[in-house]
C-alpha cells in the first residue's frame, strides 16, 4: 500500500526536496544512480537527495522516520505539514529509505526503514545504525556537507520504474515543468541551489520567463479581516511558457513560495476550460500559509 499512494516520481522527489528549505539548507542535490554517466542507461537503482541544512540529532532522526511525526516546526513556516512526506514519498519510489544526518558539531546518525524487514518482522521498524550503510555512502555524505551539518536520503530497492532508465528520470527532473517550475521562487532568490546529477537548475515558468507581462501588480487578498496573501495576474503569451490543454490558464497557488498547483488542480467558474484568448493568462496566488492552512 505504501508503494502505491499515487505519487509520480517527480511529486515524490519534490516532497522530499521540501525538507531542504525547512532545514535552512542553502544547497540541495539530487543524484540518480550515483551521478555517473555510465549508469544512466541502466534502470533506476538509487535516488539520493542531499541538503546542507541543520541536520538532525538522533531523537529527531528517529522521530522523522515515524508516520505523523512532529519535529517541532510550526505548520505555517514548514513546507511539510503532516509528518509523512519523507516516508510516503520515499516508499512510493523504493522499498528502503536510509538517512545519514548530522547536526553541526555532532555525530553522524544513520537510520533506515526497510519494507522487506517490516514484512519479515510483521512490525513497523526503524533500524538504527543499519548494517547496509557503506563507507562509500558515508564518504559521499562527508563530501557534500564538508564536515558541517546536513542530511543525505538514500532511496533504493526501487519499485516505481516509470522511466525506462536513469537518464530518462534525470532528464525529466531537469525539465522546465519539473523542479525548475515548482521551486522557481527559491531558485530565483539566489539563496538556494538545486542540482540534478551536478547540473545547476535555474528558475522557469509563469512570472519567471523572458517576456512575461504583468497584467495586474500584486495586491493583498483578504476575506473580511483574514489576510490570505497576495494575488497578481500575468500573461505568458508570446513567451517560451507555452499554454497546453492541461494548463491553459487559471489559478496558480504558491505556499511558502513553493508551487503546489502541480498536485492540486484548481478550477473556478470555468477558468480552466480552453479559451484561446486567455491561454497563458494566470492569476498567481502567493498564500499566507498561517491563514490558508
Amino acid at each position: 500500500s505504501l508503494c502505491n499512494l499515487g505519487y509520480t516520481p517527480l511529486a515524490a522527489i519534490a516532497d522530499i526536496v521540501d525538507n531542504g528549505p525547512d532545514a535552512n539548507a542553502s544547497n540541495i542535490a539530487i543524484e540518480v544512480n550515483q551521478c555517473t554517466d555510465a549508469t544512466l542507461k541502466d534502470p533506476v537503482s538509487e535516488i539520493v537527495i542531499f541538503d546542507d541544512g541543520v541536520g538532525m540529532d538522533s531523537g529527531t532522526a528517529w522521530e522523522a522516520m515515524a508516520y505523523g511525526s512532529n519535529t517541532g516546526k510550526t505548520k505555517a513556516n514548514n513546507m511539510g505539514c503532516f509528518g509523512s512526506g519523507l516516508k510516503s514519498a520515499g516508499t512510493s519510489l523504493g522499498r528502503r529509505i536510509t538517512v545519514l544526518t548530522r547536526v553541526l558539531g555532532g555525530q553522524l546518525i544513520t537510520v533506515a526503514i526497510d519494507l522487506d524487514v517490516n514484512r519479515d518482522q510483521d512490525d513497523w521498524m526503524t533500524i538504527k545504525n543499519p548494517e547496509h550503510v557503506t563507507q562509500e555512502q558515508i564518504d559521499r555524505f562527508e563530501a557534500f556537507v564538508g564536515g558541517g551539518s546536513g542530511t543525505m536520503i538514500i532511496i533504493d530497492k526501487i519499485v516505481k520504474h516509470t522511466y525506462k532508465n536513469a537518464g530518462s528520470l534525470v532528464s525529466a527532473l531537469k525539465g522546465r515543468r519539473a523542479l525548475r517550475l515548482i521551486f522557481r521562487k527559491f531558485l530565483d532568490s539566489e539563496q538556494y541551489t538545486i542540482r540534478v546529477n551536478s547540473t545547476l537548475l535555474t528558475a522557469w515558468g509563469y512570472d519567471h520567463v523572458e517576456g512575461v507581462t504583468e497584467l495586474m501588480a500584486p495586491i493583498n487578498f483578504s476575506v473580511g479581516k483574514l489576510n490570505l496573501g497576495t494575488v497578481k495576474i500575468v500573461s505568458t503569451l508570446g513567451t517560451e511558457h507555452k499554454a497546453s490543454h492541461t494548463r491553459e490558464q487559471g489559478i496558480v497557488v504558491l505556499r511558502n513560495h513553493r508551487d503546489i498547483t502541480q498536485s492540486v488542480r484548481i478550477s473556478w467558474k470555468g477558468l480552466r476550460t480552453h479559451t484561446w484568448e486567455l491561454a497563458g493568462v494566470y492569476l498567481i496566488w502567493n498564500v499566507n500559509a498561517s491563514n490558508f492552512d
